[in-house]
This record gives structure tokens, sequence and C-alpha cells, in this order.
């Protein structure tokens, strides 16, 4: 429950250069995507409500790669929340492009949406790093966005 809180906060980030709020990754090495938006927030910080659901849409520049996967970390202060906030069944981040497809060339810009619900045990705000890396685990771009989920 938590970590399909922490994914759906990772979506709440809009334009890259538009979006007050949003910080380059501090942990992932990556540039920052060419545009990021989300069905609930304009501007970082962003609150949402435990039990809705988010979707969030990137565009992207992409390495020569068979795979792509859609990633979520997330931080309390300093310290990584160890679970895999993303669902299997949405880490492959092909099945999400809604422009292009894999394989994608190296400079091929793409879009990808998620929708996700968040599901939160308790109330919290947390600091979260979106990314999607390539066959290679390279991160393709990250993003950084701060979200307080509220009952």
């Amino acid at each position: 429950m938590f970590k399909a809180t922490i994914l759906l906060v990772t979506l709440f980030v809009a334009s890259a250069f538009g979006m007050e709020g949003i910080k380059e990754c501090k942990y992932i090495n990556a540039p920052l995507p060419m545009e990021t938006s989300n069905s609930l927030c304009e501007k970082n910080p962003c609150t949402i409500t435990n039990g809705a659901s988010v979707e969030t849409t990137t565009t992207f520049k992409t390495t020569a790669s068979s795979s792509l996967k859609y990633n979520v970390d997330a931080y309390l202060g300093s310290f990584k929340i160890p679970i895999d906030f993303v669902p299997a069944e949405d880490q492959d981040a092909c099945k999400g492009l809604t422009s292009g497809k894999c394989p994608v060339k190296d400079g091929d810009v793409v879009t990808h949406q998620i929708k996700l619900p968040v599901e939160a045990p308790m109330e919290a705000t947390i600091s979260m790093e979106a990314y999607v890396t390539d066959e290679n685990k390279k991160a393709l771009f990250c993003y950084r966005t701060q979200i307080t989920v509220k009952n």
C-alpha cells in the first residue's frame, strides 16, 4: 500500500520547465525530462489525498535500447525507503509509451504515461525520485519531487 503511494507521488510532477519546485535528482545522475505533468498537482511540493488516483505523463529522449524500466525511489530525509514502489506490471516502461515504441533509437523522443492509485497506511511527507532506465540500467531522465499524503 505504501509503495503505491510513493509511486503515485512520483507522478505528481508537472512540466519540468514550468512547474515550481521540481528538482534534479539527488541520488540518480540523469537530466530532467523534457516535460512531466500529472493529474493532481501543478506545483511542488504536492499534497494529495489518500485513495486518489494519479496519472503522470513524461516526455524524454532515449538511448538505443530494446527495453525501458520505470523506477521510483522514495526517501524520508536521507533514508531510502527499502521498498520497490513500482508494481511489477508497471515497471516495463515500453508498455506505457503513448508516443514511440520499443526498441528505441538513440535520440528518440518518447512519451510515457502511468496511472496509479495512492494508498498509504499513514499520512507522510516524502521525497521521491522517478526515472526510466535503459537495458544497461542507465537513467535516461530523473526528477525529484516532494509529496505529502493526507487522509
